[in-house]
């Protein structure tokens, strides 16, 4: 059996809240020796699962915890921490905000309402005038538990050569607002050959509709498929829905156009396949397939109308088949029960058989090579446990450094969000990350030059054509100085790039691959080379059918629940990986891997016993000019219906209730622009892509926020300084821009780019 990445690392768990169990599961999945200190209280179901591995120690907190490496507690720890101690505090806001003053002990009901999860998550029910509506989904706790493990392992890899602790605070509010940088962010700047509409809109020409989709689902769900056809479901010929998602891909619009055998009849009414990424072809921008959501509404309600039409030819589970095994994205919508129960979850291990539980448990969320095969999980244990000795040196103190990755390098060749999402988390934590796009694009400029606004900050970025030997040249050069390589890339694109396992081994021994796919687990299984985004697997996993029904699911944010907490789980093996091969004498590389499938199966972890409780939306009150959310939900404010929201909110606190304002994410902008809280800040870069930004909150390291990154560059921006640090001359690099083995800048030619000059 190998040896745990986080073997003789103790941990003492003090933490009734979600976040903290969760953040001491994800350690003790990866070898952390766990013990849990918690007072009384009958047993929870779900506590088989949030105390797995783990040592429960019944009553007090022991005198042994002053040996731990890690404590984790619910809310800031005043007392003198021991020399090389990680404190993880997990808090409901931060220390000194004023803007929310919630308690530590606030639920996560509350978090949401502030945090725009009720406004800006049901993105076609808004378009039907539905402004507000209820999410279970505990965003803010699970996206804490995340951050909390990943900020302790960064520590712990800091303290290898500082020999001191931390201490961290994680505001399960700024943790929620981790997962809405893309709803946030506004970008400048963009050519206007790539400017594209909104993935999901309402045309005008709908409008008219609205009515009778408010009032019947089969009908609405006909209205989403005419707003956007290739991102939306149909009914397959049992009567189960099939989801596609090949709106932003090319590539993927096309061969799924074709794999139905409708391509033919879209092209005879005059729809194109062109890269939009060459100026010349703004004029097809309304009939072009590379960027569906710009065609013109008669041929949206064609194209629409010849996918169910094809779809309703078999059965959803056979689509699923048929079209993952073309590497066309596509998901049949299941509810999260049948989600658990299938062959692909079990086999795979996303779902487990854990030993002394009888229900089947989530597995582990990320996985390591070097771990691999991975002990059997088994429920916590009661009973007395001595802590193993630390294994942190005692010799001296080195300064601390201001980030704790400071020195790691990282290759980022990750695209859409939850990869360049891993890679930023890296880039905030200190790393130097390299972010590495291509030539030639399939994605639309949404995934290309929109979202990197917030994903590629703190980054540098190159352009290269790979389908080049000299742009695999550079790649080689880069990969073989990195610690880190991060992609979503599936094997067989790794394969051909030589950076499949053996690859990469040779090429750099001691680096560490992070992949994160769409469907892969601990094990190998029938979905694993399938291709997926987050709305996807949200349908795959019953994220869509718990936010909506099985006949209307609903999409639950574009990124929210699954895109950005995938990336921030790779985050944390990533650096997992980093610590376990500085402890090990031979150094060496490693593969980590999470999926898509993993972190939408991880956030609904509070489902797995009992389903949503019921009730939970009377905690959302229409007030005479909004909303406000209140805890506990069936608390009784008299009168609410004709107050204020600050009227409301003013009788909700004299009444002892917490209550807090329903804000959608324009409203948090519009209120913190100017007037930032400790959790709720926004910044405004300069440059090619002028951004606005959440300011990341979400990393307290002793008392203060990490260095703020720098803004994102326009994609291919840094490549003459990259390469030159690679030990390219002038003379090379010139010519391996003037033959499209390196991009110009933002795709340009060198003719464009001197008519702008």
């Amino acid at each position: 059996m190998s040896l745990l990445p986080l073997s003789g690392i103790s941990v003492v768990e003090c933490s009734t809240g979600m976040a903290g169990r969760l953040a001491g599961l994800l350690l003790a999945d990866q070898g952390a020796t766990v013990i849990v200190c918690r007072e009384g209280g009958e047993p929870a179901p779900l506590d088989a699962y949030l105390d797995r591995g783990k040592h429960i120690h019944a009553g007090a907190e022991p005198a042994c915890s002053a040996g731990a490496d890690v404590v984790i507690r619910d809310g800031t720890d005043n007392g003198e921490r021991i020399h090389e101690q990680i404190r993880l505090a997990i808090t409901a806001v931060l220390p000194g905000e004023t803007a929310y003053p919630f308690p530590d002990e606030v639920g996560d009901d509350i978090l949401k309402a502030v945090s725009g999860f009720y406004t800006d998550l049901a993105m076609t029910r808004s378009l039907l005038g539905d402004n507000v509506l209820y999410t279970p989904v505990p965003l803010c706790s699970v996206y804490a538990g995340v951050l909390g493990a990943t900020a302790v392992g960064a520590a712990l890899m800091d303290r290898l050569r500082s020999d001191t602790g931390r201490d961290i605070v994680i505001s399960r509010l700024a943790a929620g607002l981790s997962s809405v940088g893309a709803l946030a962010l506004e970008v400048g700047g963009i050519p206007e050959h790539l400017k594209t509409g909104p993935i999901i809109s309402l045309p005008p020409e709908l409008a008219a509709h609205v009515g009778k989709a408010r009032a019947d689902k089969a009908y609405f769900e006909w209205l989403k498929r005419q707003m956007n056809p290739l991102f939306a479901c149909y009914p397959a010929a049992d009567d189960r829905q099939v989801m596609f998602l090949s709106v932003i891909h090319r590539d993927y619009a096309r061969r799924l156009l074709e794999t139905l055998g409708i391509w033919e009849d879209m092209q005879a009414l005059g729809v194109v396949d062109l890269p939009i990424y060459d100026s010349s072809n703004a004029e097809y921008a309304d009939h072009n397939i590379a960027v569906a959501q710009n065609l013109r509404l008669p041929l949206r309600a064609k194209l629409a109308e010849l996918i169910a039409a094809a779809v309703a030819r078999k059965p959803a589970e056979e689509w699923e088949r048929i079209l993952g095994e073309a590497n066309i994205p596509c998901a049949m919508v299941r509810d999260f029960d049948e989600w658990r129960a299938s062959d692909h979850a079990r086999q795979s291990g996303i779902v487990e058989t854990v030993g002394g539980c009888d229900w089947p448990q989530l597995g582990r969320a990320v996985r390591l090579a070097s771990a691999k095969p991975y002990p059997a999980l088994h429920i916590g244990t009661t009973g007395k446990t001595s802590l193993p000795a630390s294994q942190s040196a005692t010799a001296k103190e080195a300064a601390k450094l201001a980030a704790p990755l400071a020195g790691m390098r990282v290759v980022d060749l990750a695209n859409v969000i939850a990869g360049p999402a891993c890679g930023r988390m890296l880039a905030e934590l200190g790393a130097e990350v390299i972010k590495v796009d291509s030539t030639q694009p399939e994605h639309a400029p949404a995934v290309t030059v929109v979202w990197p606004g917030e994903l590629s900050q703190g980054k540098r970025s190159i352009l290269l054509n790979l389908r080049q030997e000299d742009g695999r040249e550079i790649l080689r050069r880069l990969v073989a100085q990195a610690d880190l390589v991060v992609f979503n890339k599936l094997d067989p694109v790794m394969k051909r790039l030589g950076l499949d396992r053996a690859g990469l081994a040779r090429l750099n021994p001691d680096a560490i691959a992070v992949q994160l796919s769409a469907f892969k687990g601990e094990r190998p299984g029938s979905h694993d080379d399938y291709p997926g985004y987050d709305p996807l697997l949200q349908a795959a996993t019953g994220i869509m059918t718990r936010f909506g029904s099985s006949d209307a699911p609903e999409l639950h944010g574009l990124a929210s629940c699954v895109d950005y907490l995938t990336g921030y789980i790779a985050a944390f093996g990533a650096i997992v990986a980093l610590f376990a091969r500085e402890r090990r004498p031979e150094r060496g590389g490693d593969w980590v891997d999470t999926s898509l499938a993993s972190a939408a199966s991880f956030i609904q972890a509070s489902f797995q016993v009992t389903p949503a409780p019921v009730g939970t939306a009377n905690c959302l009150r229409k007030v005479k000019d909004g909303w406000i959310c209140v805890e506990p939900a069936d608390a009784d404010i008299p009168g609410i219906s004709e107050l204020t929201v600050p009227e409301a909110l003013t009788a909700a606190k004299s009444a002892g209730i917490i209550a807090a304002p329903v804000q959608s994410i324009a409203e948090l902008k519009a209120r913190h622009r100017e007037n930032p809280s400790a959790d709720v800040a926004f910044k405004t870069s300069s440059g090619d892509l002028p951004a606005f930004n959440l300011r990341q909150t979400w990393f307290h390291f002793d008392g203060s926020p990490l260095p703020e990154l720098a803004a994102a560059p326009a994609p291919g921006a840094n490549a003459q300084e990259i390469l030159q640090e690679l030990g390219y001359g002038a003379a090379d690099i010139e010519k391996m821009m003037s033959v499209g083995t390196v991009g110009q800048v933002l795709w340009g030619s060198p003719s464009e780019l001197k008519a702008v000059e």
